[in-house]
């Protein structure tokens, strides 16, 4: 199929202290010596220019006996290259067989873990590779199906909470849930309770609210406001009175200056009357 025109690269380290991984190393040692424009493997470090091997791959190749999740599939989807897996965990849920017919697919897969059934799969994506336009097809398909590995990292979190039997939740999403309610009229607020911005504008990367309203007990977190990414805001609702608060601004207590200030007991906070 290739008419004898093939490079393979093999990236990844190998255990040594393993009798099955350090004879794996020795034969790719052996084939790299033997086949120099043919083969290279480096099995004593990881890929230096990974990036690079998944652009200029024309298909990733993952023959894993077990793979719990896999990432790296999706780093060959992310550059455009269609992946041959072998059918387990993560691979057999994003890796799926290429149908020139539907345009459907990002890859080839063989079912058994054999020699036959891995040469197969390898014969179907060369199929395809001889022609231009079906594997053009396959490798815009192939980067279509990229996971976005915030969606990967969320799945997995929510799954170890739910093991632990608690609750995953994205303070974000929190604060700005929170934030829109509590500009929202409601029966349950109570009656004499006013709507308050709290802002910052002084710049810093995380920026924490804590106030004499709550007993000085929670860290609300402020979010950009505008284009501005320097003005982070709050906002709350609070009963009619004098509140005292302070900012943690990259895990150091400051002060607004463009706010009322209060000393109390020795100690200087910001000062607001809702009133």
């Amino acid at each position: 199929f290739s008419g004898g025109k093939i490079q393979i690269l093999l990236g990844g380290p190998a255990n040594y202290a393993d009798e099955y991984s350090a004879n794996c190393a020795r034969r790719m040692h052996d084939l790299r010596g033997r086949f120099g424009n043919q083969f290279w493997a480096a099995p004593d470090e990881f890929f230096t220019d990974g990036p690079l091997c998944n652009l200029g791959a024309d298909f990733g190749v993952m023959p894993s006996a077990f793979e719990p999740g896999g990432i790296v599939q999706q780093e060959f989807f992310v550059a455009g290259t269609p992946v041959v897996a072998f059918k387990t965990g993560g691979l057999k849920d994003t890796v799926h067989e290429w149908n020139s017919e539907t345009g459907e697919g990002n890859g080839f897969n063989f079912e058994n873990y054999n020699h036959g059934d891995f040469v197969w799969a390898m014969k179907r994506a060369l199929k395809v590779f001889q022609d231009p336009q079906d594997y053009k097809e396959l490798r815009q398909s192939a980067y279509d199906t990229t996971i976005d590995v915030t969606d990967v990292a969320w799945a997995w979190s929510s799954e170890f909470h739910r093991l632990r039997d608690a609750i995953y939740a994205r303070s974000s999403k929190i604060q700005e849930e929170l934030c829109a309610t509590a500009s929202e009229p409601s029966e349950w607020f109570v009656s004499d309770s006013r709507v308050v911005t709290f802002k910052w504008t002084a710049g810093g990367l995380n920026i924490f609210l804590k106030g004499s309203f709550d007993g000085w007990t929670q860290m609300w977190p402020l979010l950009p406001s505008g284009a501005d990414p320097r003005v982070k805001m709050v906002t709350l609702r609070l009963p009619v009175g004098e509140y005292e608060y302070k900012f943690s601004v990259d895990g150091n207590w400051a002060l607004a200056n463009d706010q009322p200030k209060k000393m109390t007991d020795g100690f200087e906070n910001n000062l607001i009357h809702v009133s």
